[in-house]
């Protein structure tokens, strides 16, 4: 259970800060300021809950009431604002504001009900409250717990429908934490009751009301699936432009030395070009668009050192390798220019780096054969 109880923490530290910071970049984003207000309560009641030595979950006993109250008290507002971040998502404004201000009324009914309990509970030591009155604090909150727990299902399964793929599957992680959350809370109520009544709680009922710890590590990875993904997917496309940028750097040189005019840029020291990780988008492009400029210049040579006219590119590094030793010999070449290395599939930019790649290979092979 430590184990959970940190691991849940770690998770919504740094969800958390993620989530503030892109606030910072949108402020007007409703959805999301419901997502903080949802996280910051939930990362709130985990110091309360270690004060009040509760992390195992039992609601059987209960802790000092200067705890107990606020960590309850957050943990509807968590709930409130759980619910408000798929309502102002799936609903446009004014119909999502107006449920917002609906749904106030059951979370002031439960506030109210955990407040009015505290207050009539004596000042003595927690072991010593009235099993009724700890019995009513808990299944009011585990009842509003549930109760938004099943609104948020609802809403959750509406606004899952014309999504993306992604975000589909976010919310289907979402939902099942959703759901053992759901089962976690009913067992909690039910053991409350049960203890309240003078019955033996069974363990299967134990067992499942351990499950909301699970159920919200499920539910915190499924927020932050999409994002995650879509991050994942960033990053891949980085990584891919940044290995095509150093292996189109022997095509890039070669061009460089032969017509000079055409770089953009010069790249700073060979060490430093090959650490750098700035810029890699821009640095790729501009490559490709300077060792495209070079073969356009190249071009005519290559037609003259083709044996075949309009003959198979098989061996277009050789033939890239002898128009740049005829254009240092300022030779002349075919009165009209040819394509060269022209990509295969869609057109791209993106093929358009791997046919310059598989060229820079292959002249990178044929210089070193020489």
């Amino acid at each position: 259970m430590i184990v959970l109880v940190t691991t849940q923490g770690a998770l919504l530290f740094m969800i958390l800060s993620w989530k503030i910071v892109q606030l910072a970049r949108n402020p007007t984003n409703v959805p999301l300021r419901y997502v903080i207000v949802c996280l910051a309560c939930s990362a709130a009641t985990i110091p309360l809950g270690i004060l009040i030595r509760n992390t195992d979950l039992t609601q059987t006993t209960a802790g000092y009431m200067g705890y107990l109250l606020p960590q309850h008290i957050l943990h509807c507002t968590m709930a409130y604002s759980f619910q408000m971040f798929f309502v102002f998502s799936a609903l446009d404004g004014r119909r999502a504001r107006t449920h917002a201000w609906w749904q106030l009324v059951p979370l002031a009914v439960a506030v109210m009900i955990l407040a009015g309990v505290a207050l009539v509970t004596p000042d003595v030591p927690p072991e010593n409250y009235p099993v009724a009155n700890i019995a009513i604090f808990y299944i009011a909150s585990d009842a509003y717990m549930a109760y938004q727990l099943c609104c948020v299902m609802v809403t959750i399964r509406r606004y899952a429908n014309g999504v993306s793929s992604r975000l589909a599957r976010g919310l289907r992680m979402t939902l099942a934490g959703i759901v053992l959350m759901l089962i976690a809370t009913m067992c909690l109520a039910l053991e409350v009751v049960l203890h309240w009544i003078g019955l033996v709680t069974p363990d299967a009922v134990i067992a499942c009301s351990r499950l909301v710890q699970p159920g919200i590590v499920i539910f915190l990875v499924g927020l932050v699936y999409p994002g995650a993904a879509t991050r994942l997917v960033t990053l891949r496309v980085w990584c891919g432009h940044l290995v095509s940028y150093h292996q189109m750097r022997p095509l890039w040189t070669a061009l460089h030395q032969a017509f000079p005019q055409d770089a953009f840029r010069v790249p700073r020291s060979g060490w430093r070009d090959r650490l750098s990780l700035v810029g890699v988008h821009r640095r790729c492009y501009r490559r490709t668009i300077e060792c495209r400029d070079g073969l356009v210049r190249l071009s005519p040579l290559i037609a003259a050192t083709r044996t075949q006219p309009g003959g198979s590119a098989a061996n277009l590094p050789q033939q890239v390798a002898a128009a740049l030793r005829a254009h240092a010999n300022n030779a002349e070449g075919a009165p009209v220019p040819i394509k060269v290395a022209v990509p295969v599939g869609d057109g791209s930019l993106d093929a358009d780096i791997r046919e310059l790649v598989r060229l820079s290979r292959g002249l990178q092979q044929v210089n070193g054969a020489s």
